[in-house]
């Protein structure tokens, strides 16, 4: 009996997970059977949430460790030339290395590396596909570690750990340039928005302060009240005793 005829190798299958957790999502291969589909989605609940939880582990490494560093040995070349620099001066500087670095080891030479390693690709071809991953678009017209004699290898353990190690710098890269106000559009867009709870959180205090003060009052005059109060109620024996010594 003859086996059917299927495209789900080991390494399809790897780049196929990693392309579902990663959310690039290539689209080179897809699950045909309706239990394949559940699994499939049933699998990414579970694993895109999980390797965002990764991902935000790795980041907080790198900014903590070797980000932090490299920001570190800026400062100290600033302080042996005997210059001065802002805190933005010293991001930005700090920002443009570790961009070059990133493009060094993120896209130009991953895509040397495939132009070498997979068939009838061009440069230009590797350099698309290396950006177009890590952008997590994933087109799937130029998919890495299909086809080819490095196929079945290690080759397709090497484009998971590419992934993973590119897609993580790439969250570094944008938490770099988050740390720079003048950088983060994302502050711009909602300064209208904190403009106006800046406004009503002043609001509620003023409302607040009212508050307060009228509940003192009244806690002043219900005391007043009080003493009045125990003043008569001390003052009657008294008059009682004055009357009984009326003739």
């Amino acid at each position: 009996m003859m086996k059917p005829i299927t495209n789900w190798r080991f390494s399809s299958s790897l780049l196929f997970v990693t392309s579902l957790v990663t959310t690039v999502g290539y689209g080179n291969l897809t699950p045909l059977t309706v239990t394949g589909k559940i699994t499939c989605i049933v699998f990414c609940i579970i694993g895109v949430p999980a390797t965002l939880t990764f991902f935000s582990t790795l980041v907080t490494i790198f900014v903590r460790g070797p980000v932090k560093t490299v920001e570190a040995w800026i400062i100290g070349v600033i302080i042996k030339l005997h210059q001065s620099a802002s805190v933005f001066v010293v991001r930005i500087l700090h920002l443009i290395i570790i961009t070059t670095f990133l493009l060094c080891v993120c896209l130009f030479l991953p895509a040397y590396f495939f132009y070498i390693n997979e068939d009838d690709w061009t440069y230009l071809e590797s350099f698309y596909c290396c950006f177009i991953s890590l952008t997590t678009i994933g087109l799937g017209d130029f998919v890495p570690g299909i086809e080819g004699p490095m196929a079945d290898l290690l080759y397709p353990f090497i484009i998971v750990v590419y992934l993973f190690f590119g897609l993580s710098m790439i969250m570094v890269w944008l938490a770099l340039i988050h740390r720079i106000p003048q950088l983060n559009l994302s502050d711009a867009l909602v300064a209208d928005d904190k403009e106006e709870d800046k406004l009503a959180e002043e609001e509620n205090n003023k409302n607040r302060e009212r508050l307060r003060i009228l509940t003192n009052q009244l806690i002043l005059q219900h005391k007043l009240k009080e003493i009045k109060s125990m003043r008569l109620q001390e003052s009657l024996p008294q008059i009682k005793i004055n009357q009984s010594l009326v003739p």
